[in-house]
């Protein structure tokens, strides 16, 4: 899935303003505690970012986060056998596509009904006049 760097702003933005910074989950799967955002950034260019002094070959427009790692048995277990290397956003974005070409779906078919309808009583009015 493609996101603009006006959606990644607009998410990180959120994000933040929504005081997620501690709400995290484990592999999408088990909310765990003990991490917190203590960073937050997006890459502007690629050699002077920050992203460029850990060695990450990032593109302009990616969305940095530093997260405090204070659960001991995730830093052991997950972090330094690397087990996860990152974070990325958790949403439900192929649920809203899907609810959205659902509902355009319902539109066209309500749109249908209409033109039916419409069509019925043109029909019935043309047929009185024959009459």
């Amino acid at each position: 899935m493609y996101f603009s760097k006006a959606t990644v702003r607009r998410a990180a933005e959120l994000y933040l303003k929504h005081g997620n910074q501690a709400n995290h989950t484990l592999e999408h799967e088990h909310s765990i505690n003990g991490l917190t955002v203590v960073e937050s950034w997006m890459v502007e260019d690629k050699e002077k970012d920050k992203s460029a002094l850990y060695g990450l070959d990032v593109p302009v427009g990616t969305w940095m986060v530093a997260v405090k790692v204070d659960n001991e048995a995730i830093w052991q277990e997950w972090v330094k056998e690397g087990k996860v290397k990152g974070f990325s956003i958790e949403g439900y974005f192929a649920d809203k596509m899907k609810k959205n070409q659902d509902e355009e779906m319902l539109s066209e078919l309500v749109q249908q009904i209409v033109d039916l309808k419409f069509f019925e009583a043109l029909k019935k009015e043309l047929d009185s006049l024959e009459d």
